[in-house]
């Protein structure tokens, strides 16, 4: 590592001891602070790109992703990253992340991230040779016995009178060495586990012998003159940086953390005090929130069960003093904590009071986190979401006292999954009650997006099984079904009126519609159709969950009524509700569902709505179309003779004194039908009858295109289908002739 080093006596005005002068060119001279500062800079960031590149965090994580500086003030990048400056170091390469070697004083292991290392050599004589085909990742332990008597000798260099005060460049030098010492534990733990073994072994008690003495360092151990001079600082930049004696302690106490098999009873204690006392009285930093979980969770496995309790307590008081750590820190916290309650059964039962106590924390913390919208500060929101699936008891109660807000943060989530993770919430609180439905179908009129919405439909068709014992909440569930597949709402109600009575729109179906069905259907969400055709599918399978022996029709009959008492308009989402749930049952020894009377007209006149609303928008908005005939489609296959009634009703339709725009609106519904394969024969032999009956001889329907491109439609698919039929027009007159 060192290239050349000789010995030199140099009195020192205020230590007198003597100092090793380290030199890599004739007649030049550098100073032990400045040279070991920037090796040991080089070797920081070194080793911090190949901790990146060696072990992902995550799958899928770019292994050439950003990392921080020794220093602070830049970011490394390791597809091109040049450690200690042009002059020195190495430049990384994401191809192959081969070190190419500049003009460097000292060899830093030139073959570090090679895939096999090789014999290196060079003008320093710093190379290595760990022969075979090992990658070099696995020769941490050959690293550390060459690195670890280094880093201690420098330690003693910079600090050789323990017991007095320190300057700054002292400070820096520590701090370095502190930095590269934890690096190379992290990669000994990563490579293999039984090197933290391997490690407090040989090295224990030669670091515990350097690090006990001054362990803690306190505030006053630093001269007066902490700062760099700024001359000094302007003549080398790398003396230029924030170092602070708690960044060193907490360092050292990492350090320390991992040595406990070596540390002696009171030096034990020693850590857990300072530790203990560092957390408890305010003096963790921002940014320090990932050391202090790492020394907690190294200390864990290796103290007392009483020890062990009293480090999760300084976990939880970190985490109720929410200005003491950033909100983007707070996630090691959590993970601490989920970490621990997925962790040994021993461990978890001797810190249960604090884990309870913090579970009961959590999702009012939470949930108003996640109301702030902005990214960091959902950190505790989503961890949230992430261990309601454990169904922890203390957990789900806490989150019961929260409900009502999980319900009024539904539609202020800007994200879709933030939206997903408080559906789940939702669905997996203790108990729903009727308010809680109201509630979630408040919350659905915002409107929620439809993925969303059926995300939340199906998680509670899956609670079902668990909650139809209570008949107050089959009550409210059925429900809440309901209303969210008509989408009606008082607002709306007064929306569909205006609509209605204005007479600048839609002039042809205000006329039509009533003829065609018992309550007019006004087109304003003609566009909604294909996503709330997915939402009353739903609606339709939650409700066919529902065990067989109950009678939907108790469940049924009332809301309908309480609905078309309520409502005297309907939109075409509700028109297509009852297409859609018309002639279903639950098991074949039920009766179909609303086809009773007054449902079965009911129905049969929404899919006749539905269709001369088709025939008249479709053209300018042809999306909404597959929906429609998809849900009239399964209403013929359910149920013929309703179908047979609606191809006679729109016929009948055509023969009432309405205007000609009108009549051609039916006829475009039939043409519609017969088009899509939708008419059976004797729909389609029905249709002819008594379109020929309409258009009789001194009819004036006769005279209209698209009176005959109807009946020509109809003829057509019969004549594909091989029937007989005869087909004559008498001149002058026109006659229609259908033989069945």
């Amino acid at each position: 590592m060192v290239s050349a080093c000789t010995e030199a006596s140099s009195l020192s005005a205020t230590s007198g001891k003597r100092r090793r002068v380290l030199s890599f060119q004739p007649g030049q001279q550098h100073t032990n602070r400045a040279v070991w500062v920037r090796v040991l800079s080089c070797m920081e960031r070194f080793l911090t790109v190949a901790l990146r590149v060696w072990f992902p965090k995550a799958e899928g994580e770019d292994a050439a992703a950003a990392v921080s500086d020794a220093s602070g003030g830049s970011t490394l990048d390791a597809k091109t990253v040049h450690i200690g400056g042009e002059s020195t170091g190495f430049a990384l390469y994401r191809n192959g992340l081969e070190p190419q070697p500049r003009a460097s004083a000292f060899g830093l292991y030139g073959g570090l991230l090679s895939v096999a290392t090789t014999t290196t050599g060079g003008a320093s004589g710093a190379g290595t040779s760990t022969g075979g085909s090992s990658s070099s990742r696995d020769n941490a332990r050959e690293f550390a016995l060459d690195l670890v008597p280094l880093l201690l000798d420098m330690w003693v260099e910079a600090d050789p009178d323990a017991g007095e005060s320190m300057q700054w460049d002292s400070l820096i030098i520590i701090d370095c060495i502190l930095r590269v010492l934890l690096s190379l534990i992290e990669w000994l733990r990563k490579e293999n586990s039984s090197n933290a073994s391997w490690f407090e072994e040989h090295f224990g008690s030669p670091l515990l012998n350097h690090l006990e003495e001054r362990f803690p360092f306190s505030h006053d151990c630093v001269a007066a003159g902490r700062q760099p001079a700024a001359k000094k600082a302007k003549k080398d930049s790398m003396f230029d940086r924030q170092v602070s004696v708690t960044t060193i302690n907490l360092a050292m106490c990492e350090v320390l953390a991992g040595l406990l098999g070596v540390l002696g009873p009171d030096q034990g204690r020693r850590v857990l005090s300072f530790f203990g006392d560092l957390v408890s009285t305010g003096q963790v930093r921002s940014g320090d929130a990932r050391v202090v979980v790492k020394i907690a969770q190294l200390l864990m496995p290796r103290v007392s069960p009483s020890d062990c309790l009293k480090l999760v307590e300084a976990m939880l008081s970190l985490y109720e003093e929410g200005d003491v750590i950033q909100p983007k820190d707070t996630h090691f916290v959590l993970d601490f904590f989920h970490s621990l309650i997925l962790g040994p059964l021993r461990v978890l039962e001797a810190v249960r009071p604090v884990v309870d106590r913090f579970l009961a924390l959590l999702p009012g913390r939470a949930l108003t986190e996640g109301g702030g919208r902005s990214t960091q500060a959902g950190v505790s929101f989503r961890f949230l979401g992430k261990l309601a699936r454990l169904r922890l008891p203390v957990l789900l109660n806490s989150l019961q006292r929260h409900a009502q807000l999980c319900i009024e943060l539904l539609p202020q989530m800007t994200q879709e999954e933030d939206q997903r993770t408080l559906v789940e919430l939702i669905c997996r609180l203790p108990m729903l009650e009727r308010e809680h439905f109201e509630a979630l179908y408040a919350a659905t009129l915002t409107p929620l997006p439809t993925a969303v919405l059926l995300y939340l439909l199906q998680l509670l068709r899956e609670r079902l099984d668990e909650a139809k014992g209570s008949v107050l909440y089959v009550a409210a569930y059925s429900s809440f079904l309901l209303c969210v597949a008509t989408g009606m709402s008082r607002s709306k109600s007064n929306q569909l009126k205006a609509v209605w009575a204005d007479d600048s729109s839609w002039l042809e179906l205000k006329e039509l519609l009533p003829e065609v069905g018992q309550i007019p259907v006004v087109p304003i969400d003609w566009d909604l159709l294909p996503s709330h055709l997915m939402v009353v599918e739903m609606v339709a399978k939650s409700l066919e969950s529902f065990p067989a022996s109950w009678n939907l029709s108790q469940i049924f009959d009332p809301f309908f009524q309480q609905y078309l008492e309520t409502y005297p308009h309907m939109s075409c989402s509700v028109a297509l509700l009852f297409v859609h749930l018309a002639g279903r049952r639950r098991a074949g020894q039920q009766a179909p569902w609303l086809l009773a009377p007054p449902w079965g007209p009911l129905a049969v006149g929404c899919a006749g709505s539905l269709m001369c609303v088709a025939a008249q928008l479709s053209t300018v908005m042809p999306t909404s179309l597959p929906a429609v005939l998809r849900a009239v489609g399964g209403l013929a296959a359910r149920c013929p003779s309703a179908f047979t009634d609606l191809v006679r009703q729109l016929c009948q339709v055509i023969e009432l004194p309405i205007s000609v725009p009108c009549q051609e609106i039916v006829c475009g519904a039939l043409r519609l039908l017969s088009k899509h394969q939708l008419l059976s024969l004797p729909a389609r032999n029905l249709a002819l009858q008594m379109l020929a009956a309409a258009g009789k001889q001194g009819s004036e329907l006769r005279r209209h295109p698209w009176y005959l491109a109807t009946v020509n439609e109809i003829c057509e698919v019969l004549q594909q289908r091989h029937l007989a039929f005869h087909h004559t027009v008498v001149a002058p007159s026109v006659a229609i002739t259908v033989q069945q």
